[in-house]
């Protein structure tokens, strides 16, 4: 098959809507006799083969930078004119997008002009998608426009994927329009034969904890912090949170006067490179997570891989992937800092056994979340389509 891939990421980044299609077209172009092509956005059009995986084609569209690595394609007329020659030559089986953007709803047009297949994976909560600042913000006269185009986007779909049984709930929440949905989960491309549990186990007298995520709101690395005043064991705790994000100098501000002269320290060193955050993990005691919406979240996902296990509010992702005490601690989403802490605390006084025996059950509950598994679901829906 000839397919291709879509993200508005122009190099692979933290989120799972610009690490999975960059991951999976890598991993599909060196693992697969499939062509594989992987559009996504630059300065000008360009024609490339991927640094890391030869066997993929990079296609570029001229976009306006907005943050780090995510732009957005500029849908003039010589643009879209010119990127569907670019289709019409590619002789494609399947496009595959990872985003709802103006590149995509580009790309499903010339779909449904040409009768191909346009399957979509959805990394967010549908009933969720204009809330917060982002509801705020479009209540000044967009919400309407904007609804509209989700829904236009959407039933352009010939299918759409959602990573776990949450997200289907929320997509038939959304609309009573029955969508084409399939479950297919995020895949993780960290692997351990083994891992220095001893080295980070809580008995140490210093303890490293660590969460990675933008600097947000949603991520809520506030609770984090404002947790550990309550916690009442005497070791000296590190509290590591890289990301980037405009909360970030609030954060040290508030760290340093919370913990000034006491046992807790708290970095926040802002982004690391992906590669990194591996090394992190197997550094660190325990993954924290205060996070309020997850859809699925390849930092917990990685976590659990490193076998680090994860303490963790309820959200859509630590509830399918966490198990109380078997894999890390679950607490209910409506704790106060207080309570986080006091479980916190009950994980520091585990013992070497206990805490060994949790290290491996966290890689054992995300076996099955391989490259190759979530292929041979994606490609088994590949087939379904019209004329594969």
């Amino acid at each position: 098959m000839n397919i291709l891939f879509i993200t508005d990421y122009e190099d692979i980044g933290n989120g799972g809507d610009s690490r999975v299609p960059w991951e999976m077209s890598r991993y599909v172009a060196d693992n697969t006799k499939n062509k594989i092509f992987l559009l996504t956005t630059g300065k000008k059009f360009s024609i490339e083969k991927d640094i890391l995986s030869p066997s993929l084609t990079i296609l570029r569209v001229p976009s306006l930078k907005i943050f780090s690595t995510y732009r957005i394609f500029m849908s003039d007329t010589f643009s879209v004119h010119y990127l569907y020659e670019i289709l019409n030559s590619l002789n494609l089986d399947i496009i595959h997008s990872h985003s709802y953007s103006f590149l995509s709803y580009t790309v499903q047009n010339w779909c449904n002009s040409n009768d191909k297949p346009f399957i979509y994976t959805s990394h967010i909560l549908p009933t969720k998608a204009l809330s917060g600042k982002t509801e705020t913000y479009i209540n000044k006269g967009l919400k309407v426009p904007l609804n509209i185009y989700f829904t236009n986007f959407y039933k352009g779909c010939s299918s759409i994927i959602v990573l776990n049984k949450y997200a289907q709930k929320d997509w038939k929440k959304y609309s009573k329009y029955k969508y084409p949905l399939t479950i297919i989960p995020n895949a993780n491309n960290f692997s351990f034969d083994s891992v220095e549990f001893k080295s980070v186990s809580p008995t140490k007298d210093s303890i490293r904890l660590i969460f990675t995520g933008r600097i947000t709101k949603n991520k809520n690395q506030i609770f984090l912090i404002k947790s550990l005043p309550f916690l009442k064991t005497k070791k000296r705790i590190h509290l590591i949170l890289p990301g980037e994000g405009i909360r970030t100098t609030e954060l040290e501000i508030l760290s340093k006067a919370l913990f000034k002269n006491t046992n807790i320290e708290v970095k926040l060193p802002g982004f690391i490179l992906h590669e990194q955050v591996k090394k992190e993990l197997l550094k660190s005691t325990y993954f924290v997570s205060a996070s309020l919406r997850e859809v699925q979240s390849l930092s917990v996902i990685e976590a659990l891989a490193s076998g680090t296990p994860v303490i963790a509010l309820q959200n859509e992702t630590t509830s399918e992937l966490i198990k109380d005490k078997y894999n890390g601690f679950l607490i209910k989403r409506d704790s106060t800092e207080k309570q986080f802490a006091k479980v916190l605390d009950k994980a520091l006084n585990i013992n070497d056994s206990e805490y060994i025996t949790m290290c491996k059950n966290s890689i054992k509950s995300v076996n099955h979340l391989t490259f190759e598994n979530v292929w041979e679901k994606t490609e088994e829906l590949y087939k379904t389509q019209p004329k594969i």
